[in-house]
């Protein structure tokens, strides 16, 4: 496919989406969600309580579409449970990253996550030790239910890697933002898309497949599963990016992949994302065509998806291509706005 052809499919899905937005946000905010997902929400709200109720409905939904179809189905409510733990410490590093901008509070939870002996909460001050406590509790309560995984000890010293690495990303989200004279579109594809999770995600399912299923697929497919799930990881940043932008703008974080598209094609110049009021800067990108170059980086990532993946037993490349199509459409019915013609500026379902 041709930038001219992509950019073209892109500008049609950007519409089709628009269409689709209300129905799918029904969906999802009918959603029913499990007791113990419930209740871990209701204990976020209770000590940090930034982000709204819809946001857990969400994740649950997504969490569940991009499922591997190997994990067992006696697994797949802990399975589901698992991600939802995960994903909250997720946006809780992200908010610390890109709100609060507190590099040193990330430090200290990478620290309690992988190294927890005797860690001392009393340095912080109440607000950063509920966060940090909080994670804590998270990560024990995960553990605590895919330690019984079939091949969780094959697989947790990768989980915790990739954990690092989105770790990781969190803190150099907040490097690059606090020091913009740094950013560059290489660092950005490198670093951001692992806060994605589509790794960790992996790593779960894997967890979660039968022993059986491990050794006569998975083992042998595992590394190019991971180049797969990769590529999926960027298709899921610039939906991300979409969704999220202008708020994103509005808090001066620059780091998601759109910016560095738009430093790129000289849609924006350094200084004026250094200097201009947020708004101008809304403006400025929202009269450009820079969403559908992004778009367009997706479609082109989602051919490549599909074609590394052909030969692959242990999953359905289409159909996974086609669920990562959903999964873009979800995040596309909760952004912001969409492109200059159509919604004027609208709230985030997100945030």
């Amino acid at each position: 496919m041709n930038s001219n052809e992509s950019s073209s499919e892109a500008v049609q899905n950007l519409l089709l989406y628009k269409n689709n937005r209300a129905k799918l946000l029904q969906k999802i905010d009918s959603i029913s969600l499990p007791e113990e997902v419930s209740e871990t929400a209701m204990n976020y709200k209770k000590l940090i309580g930034k982000r709204p109720d819809f946001l857990w409905k969400w994740l649950h939904y997504c969490s569940h579409l991009l499922e591997f179809p190997s994990v067992q189905d006696t697994l797949e409510k802990d399975v589901l449970f698992a991600k939802n733990l995960i994903n909250m410490i997720n946006v809780i590093l992200d908010d610390i990253a890109d709100v609060q901008k507190d590099g040193l509070l990330i430090l200290f939870i990478q620290s309690v996550l992988f190294y927890p002996a005797n860690p001392d909460f009393n340095q912080l001050n109440s607000f950063q030790k509920s966060q940090a406590e909080f994670c804590f509790s998270l990560w024990k309560s995960f553990h605590s239910i895919v330690d019984k995984f079939p091949n969780y000890l094959i697989i947790d010293p990768i989980f915790r890697y990739d954990m690092m690495q989105m770790v990781n990303g969190k803190y150099w989200s907040f490097v690059a933002s606090s020091k913009p004279m740094m950013f560059n579109v290489r660092e950005s594809w490198t670093y951001s898309p692992h806060s994605m999770n589509s790794m960790l995600h992996l790593c779960i399912d894997v967890m979660a497949s039968s022993a059986a299923d491990f050794q006569e697929k998975l083992h042998s497919e595992f590394g190019k599963l991971r180049e797969i799930y990769l590529i999926s990881n960027e298709m899921a940043h610039i939906a991300n990016s979409l969704a999220t932008w202008q708020r994103e703008m509005e808090e001066r974080d620059f780091t998601g992949i759109l910016f560095a598209v738009a430093l790129e094609r000289k849609l924006l110049s350094q200084q004026e994302l250094r200097d201009l009021p947020s708004q101008e800067l809304v403006e400025k990108l929202r009269n450009s065509n820079f969403e559908q170059v992004v778009l367009s980086e997706w479609i082109i990532r989602k051919q490549q998806l599909v074609e590394s993946g052909k030969s692959l037993k242990s999953i359905n490349i289409e159909d996974f291509a086609f669920k990562n199509e959903q999964f873009l459409e979800l995040h596309l019915a909760c952004r912001c706005s969409f492109c200059k013609e159509f919604d004027k500026y609208d709230k985030c379902y997100l945030r």
